[in-house]
């Protein structure tokens, strides 16, 4: 799995994306929740994990989507 591209529609509180990301996954993670995005920016700071894109957004909106996963 290391290196593995992952497409994570709604972050939450960011658990899930953490643990991908200590499994050396590549995730690319959307939030539609403000709140929760802002809450969820902070952790990923206070303990120093980086998805390779975490963006605030709907991820049912498929040109969002796309956004998401230019590189």
């Amino acid at each position: 799995m290391p290196g593995q591209r992952i497409l994570e529609i709604g972050t939450g509180s960011g658990y899930q994306c953490a643990v991908l990301i200590k499994m050396k996954a590549q995730v690319y993670t959307i939030e539609r929740q403000n709140e929760l995005y802002k809450k969820t920016t902070q952790l990923f700071k206070k303990l120093f994990y980086r998805p390779r894109k975490f963006v605030f957004g709907d991820g049912t909106r498929v040109y969002q989507i796309k956004v998401l996963l230019m590189v």
